[in-house]
């Protein structure tokens, strides 16, 4: 077997380049974490693991910084929206967009826990294709996500120039299945219509914007700056970063707010 690949590798697809570096490369055990609430060390594999959980879940736990009464009226919105009985609108899945999405996957990402790979989706016959439509367009009628879909596969990656013995030192990589990467797509496909539709984004955000990159965003303020040197005019820019933004997403508020706006269900 490892001959038969051996000979399939060339220049032209990448395949040679892909092996020769994973050959080359060393690979690096996580060495003996210390535990954030005992500074003592880690001494298996399973305590790391638990460690690096345990700092994983700290990261999503959402800051305390929200108002009760909000919190309380936007829960109670949800849960009024949840209970009425309503007809899913959305656009049907179609063969040719799964087909699209499968051209345009790369074959060399690592699998989910389902160890079903890109490779493998590229060649499945249009039967199997014609089946995956149909569980689609039953996720999209029936509001289901499949939890199955939801559980990733984490790795560890030690951040350059840090500490490795400290849990926030690593940054994780998640592997989701490529089935849940395709329904992901569906949906935000079908998102992005009707934010388009709402003109949303705003013309100045240029993140999770296609075609438009940090670049672009450069250009623009450079561009601003220059409006108002050559205006004699003072220009300041005001930066904020938020540390974990992402991670902490208050869940519910933006639920409130894709119904606010009216989003397919």
């Amino acid at each position: 077997m490892y001959i038969i690949q051996n000979e399939q590798l060339n220049i032209y697809d990448g395949t040679l380049w892909r092996r020769t570096k994973r050959l080359k490369s060393k690979r690096s055990e996580i060495p003996q974490l210390k535990n954030p609430g005992t500074n003592l060390p880690s001494h298996t594999d399973l305590e790391k693991a638990e460690i690096i959980s345990d700092h994983i879940e700290s990261r999503f736990t959402l800051n305390d910084f929200g108002d009760p009464n909000t919190e309380r009226t936007v829960e109670k919105f949800i849960r009024e929206f949840k209970n009425e009985i309503r007809t899913s609108k959305f656009k049907k899945v179609q063969p040719s967009e799964i087909i699209c999405f499968m051209k345009h996957i790369k074959i060399n990402k690592a699998p989910g826990i389902d160890s079903i790979t890109n490779k493998m989706l590229k060649h499945l016959p249009l039967k199997i294709i014609l089946k995956l439509t149909e569980i689609f367009n039953h996720m999209l009628k029936f509001r289901h996500f499949p939890n199955s879909w939801k559980i990733a596969r984490v790795l560890p990656i030690l951040k350059p120039g840090k500490d490795p013995t400290h849990p926030v030192s690593y940054r994780q990589i998640s592997l989701l299945p490529t089935l849940s990467k395709l329904g992901e797509k569906l949906i935000l496909n079908r998102y992005l219509t009707h934010a388009t539709k709402l003109r949303l984004p705003i013309p100045q955000q240029f993140g999770f914007t296609p075609q438009l990159s940090t670049t672009h965003q450069l250009l623009r303020v450079v561009q601003h700056i220059n409006e108002g040197k050559n205006s004699n005019l003072a220009t300041a820019a005001i930066l904020l970063d938020i540390a974990k933004a992402f991670d902490k997403v208050w869940i519910e508020g933006l639920i409130h707010k894709l119904i606010a706006y009216k989003f397919p269900q």
